[in-house]
């Protein structure tokens, strides 16, 4: 099935690395998805200069 955009598959070993919860607990996780972007560029008087955008966001989610 092809993904939409927004959306991703998370491969079965991942969601096997994932801690066994007690019973009757609700398992929560957190997932981060960063995204660098660096670009280097000359200015007078520096030996070496970078641009950096970085922007992160994190979800919280419960599984089973």
């Amino acid at each position: 099935m092809p993904l939409a955009a927004g959306q991703f598959t998370i491969p079965p070993a991942v969601l096997l690395a994932l801690p066994v919860q007690p019973a009757g607990s609700t398992a929560q996780a957190t997932l981060e998805v960063d995204l660098v972007i660096s670009h280097p560029f000359t200015a007078p008087g520096t030996d070496v200069s970078w641009a950096n955008f970085v922007t992160a966001t994190q979800e919280v989610f419960s599984y089973h």
